[in-house]
C-alpha cells in the first residue's frame, strides 16, 4: 500500500529539518497516480515518523493524504483525503520511508493554491525559493536551509498540469516571485515592491533578490571583498535594497555596511536601506518605499487614491507573524 502525503501535511514536511537521508523522487516519467485507500496503521506510521522528524505532535493530528479516485477515500477521524486524478509529471513525489510518499515542493507549491489566498500563496512561494524555513510555532525562529524549488522549475510545473484545480492561481502567484530570499523579512520586503499596485505593491518589475555584485575599478581600493551580495536590485536604476536586521546593530557591522556603501557609490550604485525598526513603521516605511519610487521613476500620479490604505495593508500583512 502506498500512502502519499499532501496539501498541509506536506508543507510540514517540507518545514522540518531533514532526514539524514535524502528522499527519492518519483515517478520517473509522467504517470498517473496509483495509490490505494489509506490505512489506519500507515497513517499512524506515517505521523509517528513526522512528530519523531520533528513536526509538533498537535500538528499532525489530522494527516492530509492523496488518493487515485474516489472510491479510495476514507473519512476517518485522523486523516483527510484528496483525490488526484490527474496525470503526475516526472519527480512530484519523494520517497520519505518505505511506502510513505510525500508531495514534492513543486505539487505542493499547486495543492497550496486550493486554500490559501493570493498574499498567503506568493508568501509561501518566496519561502520554496528562498534560503529559509518558517517556524513551526508561532514564537519560533525560521531555520535557515537550501532552496527546495525556483521560480523556473514552478512555471514549468504548473503549465504542465494545465486544467489542475489552483493552476490559475498558482500562475498568478509566481509571477511576484523571485528566487533567493534568505530570510522571512527579505521576503517580506521585497513584496511590498513587486507585488501590483492593485495588492499594495509597488508594481516594480525587474527586481532580483540576492543578486551577485562584482567590486570593479577604484572600488577595490576601499573595501577587503571582491564581490558584494544585494538583498534585491533593481537593474534599470542601478538601485540595491538592504534589509537591515538586527545583526546589522552590531558596531562591527555597522563599519562593514559603511565599507560597502563608499565602494557600491564609487561603481555608480545607490543603496537604500530597510531598517528594521522603520519596517515596523507605518509612515517610516512609507518614506522608504517613496525613496524606492523617486529611484525607479515612479511619480505619486501612478497610485490612486486608495493606494495608501492598500498599501498600508500590505505592510500588515507581510509582518503579521512579529506585530
Amino acid at each position: 500500500m502506498t500512502l502519499i502525503l499532501s496539501h498541509a501535511t506536506a508543507l510540514l514536511y517540507h518545514r522540518l529539518p531533514r532526514p539524514s537521508k535524502l528522499p527519492l523522487a518519483f515517478p520517473d516519467r509522467p504517470s498517473p497516480l496509483r495509490s490505494g485507500a489509506p490505512e489506519a496503521g500507515e497513517v499512524e506510521r506515517a505521523r509517528e515518523l513526522l512528530v519523531e522528524w520533528g513536526a509538533p505532535r498537535d500538528q499532525v493530528e489530522v494527516i492530509d493524504v492523496l488518493v487515485s479516485e474516489p472510491r479510495e477515500r476514507r473519512r476517518a477521524p485522523g486523516i483527510r483525503c484528496h483525490v488526484c486524478s490527474v496525470t503526475l509529471p516526472a519527480h512530484a513525489l519523494w520517497r520519505v520511508d518505505a511506502g510513505i510518499y510525500v508531495a514534492d515542493p513543486r505539487l505542493c507549491a499547486l495543492e497550496a493554491a486550493q486554500c490559501m489566498n493570493k498574499l498567503e500563496l506568493v508568501e509561501l512561494y518566496y519561502e520554496l525559493c528562498g534560503a529559509y524555513a518558517l517556524p513551526l510555532q508561532e514564537d519560533g525562529q525560521y531555520r535557515e536551509r537550501a532552496p527546495l524549488t525556483c521560480v523556473k522549475e514552478l512555471e514549468d510545473f504548473i503549465c504542465v498540469m494545465g486544467g489542475e484545480r489552483g493552476v490559475q492561481k498558482a500562475r498568478a502567484a509566481v509571477r511576484y516571485t523571485r528566487d533567493g530570499a534568505r530570510s522571512p523579512m527579505e521576503s517580506a520586503a521585497t513584496m511590498t515592491i513587486v507585488l501590483p499596485k492593485r495588492d499594495g505593491g509597488l508594481g516594480v518589475r525587474g527586481v532580483e533578490m540576492d543578486r551577485e555584485v562584482f567590486v570593479t575599478g577604484a572600488a577595490k581600493r576601499m573595501t577587503r571583498y571582491a564581490r558584494f551580495y544585494a538583498d534585491a536590485y533593481i537593474a534599470c536604476a542601478k538601485l540595491l535594497i538592504e534589509y537591515m536586521g538586527m545583526r546589522h546593530e552590531e558596531e562591527r557591522r555597522q563599519a562593514e555596511d559603511s565599507e560597502r556603501d563608499h565602494a557600491l557609490d564609487a561603481m555608480g550604485y545607490h543603496v537604500v536601506r530597510i531598517w528594521r525598526w522603520a519596517f515596523f513603521d507605518k509612515e517610516g516605511y512609507r518614506r522608504i518605499l517613496k525613496s524606492i519610487c523617486a529611484s525607479v521613476g515612479l511619480s505619486d500620479s501612478r497610485f490612486d487614491e486608495g493606494f495608501p490604505e492598500r498599501q498600508e495593508a500590505l505592510r500588515r500583512f507581510v509582518l503579521r507573524r512579529w506585530l
